[in-house]
């Protein structure tokens, strides 16, 4: 401990004393990145060799090919809602079409602009293949790649959903799934970046697109042919699930590769965090702000840098934190990888003194549980559709069990990943209840708060209870909720 503050003095010497300067050099070619425009704004390509070299898989491919750039049309087309119907658009994005403001949301959506915006998400969701381009600014870190901007593609998703609202209240059932399914496809390209919290965002997501299908077939009375239709489209998208696990070797590698370079120059933490980010820089304007690399000073900064912060050591628990949790997310739910990755995640991960490890890692399992949340509720859809089939089908009768369903959809589409066996399902009536025992792990009998919550059970039943209707929000006056505060606090 004595050993550790002592190289801590001396190191807090280094980073105050002078720099050795650079020594002249032949003049070198500064690299110029691309530069695109998003919602009007500049923004710089982060270059997809620097992510190689740090360790990420980024694959060559043509710009005609990447969906990504269909995607970036439709976020630089969609117009945002005005303030009079943003609560009215959120609404209709997560709740139902609210029928008492049809005509001014009705005109919203048919904008021009946003029509063009959900023409160009349809295609780029039906494109094969996506790679998500990282966009920075021209000071922005390495460390902004894991935290990518990902808002403008979450509001095209929203327009999406509202537009297919708006086709579902028409009567439209076949255009309202075209829409619901680009969000799939987005979702699916947006798992496709090469952060943890590009799959994680993918999911999110995904489960919003799922949800609004399953809400669609469980609230409206499809035709045969339309039903068909759906099914058939979460037959072919459903294999496309996001998962966190390429995200989570790419933050490995990151992580490794972002604790090479702070051991070799710990007392350059802000200015090494703000060169991972300008892959674009000369040689020479990297020398002028670090100092000569091979001079007496960076060497002995670098010896006392492992003394204080053992590189192999540090990176030593980064496998033992990552390595579980990569396993887990390629494997299935219940498996052993599974009960590694949770029992591991229990404990600290990191030691106080591995700053790398502490200030990189985040909440990886929250994730993981997320995902299962997801493919509980797809496969929760895939089954909603196959009743409603089978109703049609068998002169309205419901089965008597999920078995009946098959082959309509597999065995392993009845499996709830929360307990390894069937979802629950019993006939009420003259309609049903279908459930998944939900975190908790445990049977509550189909209780639950409200639908979509997974606090206790979580709970799909027909008929559908009817949804809550809009209530606009009051705006938030921070200077009157402290008065009114205060006044309560006196009483």
């Amino acid at each position: 401990m004595k050993l550790q503050a002592s190289v801590g003095l001396v190191l807090i010497g280094l980073s105050l004393g002078p720099r050795a300067p650079a020594a002249p050099g032949p003049a070198t070619q500064k690299s110029t990145p691309e530069v695109v425009e998003v919602r009007r704004e500049e923004q710089w390509v982060f270059p997809v060799e620097e992510l190689r070299r740090r360790g990420c898989d980024v694959p060559d491919l043509p710009r005609d090919q990447n969906a990504f750039w269909t995607m970036l049309e439709a976020v630089n087309a969609y117009r945002e809602p005005p303030d009079e119907l943003r609560q009215v658009f959120d609404y209709a994005a997560d709740i139902a079409w609210p029928a008492e403001h049809d005509a001014a949301l009705r005109a919203y959506v048919l904008d021009p602009a946003n029509q063009t915006a959900v023409a160009a998400a349809r295609r780029a969701a039906t494109m094969d293949r996506c790679q998500m381009v990282f966009l920075t600014g021209p000071n922005d870190s390495l460390i902004s790649v894991l935290v990518p901007d990902l808002k403008h593609f979450r509001a095209v998703c929203k327009l999406l959903i509202v537009d297919g609202r708006r086709l579902e209240t028409d009567g439209q059932y076949g255009a309202a799934m075209e829409d619901y399914a680009a969000v799939l496809g987005f979702a699916r390209h947006l798992g496709t970046g090469p952060s943890f919290l590009h799959g994680l965002f993918a999911q999110a997501v995904w489960g919003q697109g799922i949800r609004t299908i399953c809400t669609m077939v469980l609230r409206r009375d499809l035709p045969a042919d339309d039903l068909r239709r759906v099914h058939q489209a979460l037959a072919g998208l459903t294999g496309q699930l996001p998962t966190l696990k390429r995200g989570l070797e790419s933050e490995r590698a990151m992580y490794l590769s972002i604790a090479d370079d702070l051991v070799v120059r710990p007392t350059r933490l802000p200015d090494v965090i703000g060169r991972l980010g300008r892959p674009w820089e000369s040689p020479d304007e990297m020398s002028s702000r670090f100092g000569v690399p091979d001079s007496g000073w960076a060497r002995l900064e670098t010896c006392l840098g492992r003394l204080l912060l053992p590189d192999r050591t540090a990176k030593r628990q980064i496998h033992r934190y990552f390595d579980p949790l990569v396993e887990a997310a390629g494997e299935p739910y219940h498996s052993p990888a599974w009960q590694r990755a949770s029992s591991g995640c229990e404990e600290e991960p990191f030691p106080t003194w591995n700053v790398v490890g502490i200030m990189l890692s985040g909440s990886p399992w929250r994730g993981l549980a997320l995902g299962k949340r997801v493919h509980a509720e797809t496969r929760l859809t895939q089954i909603v559709v196959a009743l409603r089939l089978h109703a049609l089908e068998h002169s309205g009768q419901w089965p008597e069990s999920l078995v009946a369903l098959m082959p309509s959809i597999s065995k392993e589409d009845i499996i709830d990943p929360f307990s390894g066996r069937e979802f629950v399902y019993r006939r009420d009536g003259t309609g049903w209840t279908l459930y998944s025992i939900s975190e908790n792990e445990t049977d509550d009998g189909g209780k639950s708060p409200s639908f979509g919550s997974w606090k206790v059970d979580f709970v799909l039943q027909l008929p559908m209870p009817a949804p809550r209707p809009f209530e606009p929000r009051p705006k938030f006056n921070m200077m009157e909720d402290a008065r009114r505060f205060i006044e309560e606090s006196r009483q």
